[in-house]
């Protein structure tokens, strides 16, 4: 596989290749080792495409995950939680997680499969 396109959203992109630069090369060296054919298993069944041949999401992610996980990088549950002031002195809290897919040295992946394979790195820093 290759990177064609990336958005960097307010400067992350900098700030990562700044602060992350060995951990940036290695998403980069995975996404290259990646050979895609192996993951067109899927066979459309939508009306507009029958029959034509894709790559099927689970597949991609097992060959990332492979890669990844043989140079150390593992999945991380991240707890969150967000606080916000309301009028009249009450404060609504959420809690949750972040789970990322894989992580190194806070530096974090997230993968999306649907109609394109799209990546989150995340610094993680706090």
């Amino acid at each position: 596989m290759r990177v064609v396109s990336t958005y960097s959203h307010k400067n992350g992109k900098q700030f990562i290749g700044e602060h992350f630069q060995p951990e940036l090369a290695e998403v980069y060296e995975v996404i290259q080792k990646i050979d895609a054919s192996k993951a067109i298993t899927k066979v459309s069944k939508e009306k507009t495409m029958p029959g034509r041949n894709l790559y099927a999401p689970i597949q991609l992610n097992r060959l990332f995950k492979e890669e990844f996980n043989d140079i150390g990088w593992r999945n991380s549950k991240i707890n969150v939680g967000t606080s916000v002031s309301l009028p009249g002195g009450k404060t609504l809290t959420h809690r949750g997680f972040r789970d990322m897919d894989f992580v190194r040295h806070r530096l974090g992946v997230k993968s999306s499969s649907a109609s394109m394979l799209s990546w989150c790195i995340t610094s993680l820093l706090r």
